[in-house]
């Protein structure tokens, strides 16, 4: 229910909370977290789309990483700077995070080249 919450320092709050609390808890409680995450990612909040990502960048092991590619590609060359600068903040840490990681993250080279040019 705290992810449909219309209040933003709320959905902050409970954003900050799952990130510090990811690293302790079951892979399956992850999963489920991952898909509601997955659906800010989509939604038309250029807050809520840049909070989920850093967050969901934080949670995912390489396993999940693929799952998820397709929403940080987006993001990266996302119109707006608040999202496409998370996404590229976000995809430096996915690529310290390990070497399987960073892998994933090396096929996306043509849209942070993209990003990184326009204005």
């Amino acid at each position: 229910k705290l992810f449909m919450s219309d209040d933003a320092s709320l959905r902050r709050m409970v954003y900050l909370f799952i990130k510090e609390v990811a690293e302790t808890c079951d892979p399956d409680d992850v999963i489920i977290v991952t898909s509601c995450l997955t659906k800010d990612m989509t939604c038309d909040v250029d807050l809520y789309r840049a909070n989920a990502l850093r967050v969901l960048v934080r949670i995912v092991d390489a396993a999940m990483l693929g799952a998820i590619e397709r929403y940080v590609k987006q993001a990266v060359v996302d119109s707006s700077g608040q999202v496409s600068s998370s996404a590229l903040v976000s995809a430096s840490h996915l690529f310290t995070s390990s070497a399987e990681c960073a892998a994933v993250v090396r096929r996306w080279i043509s849209e942070t080249t993209e990003a990184t040019k326009s204005p």
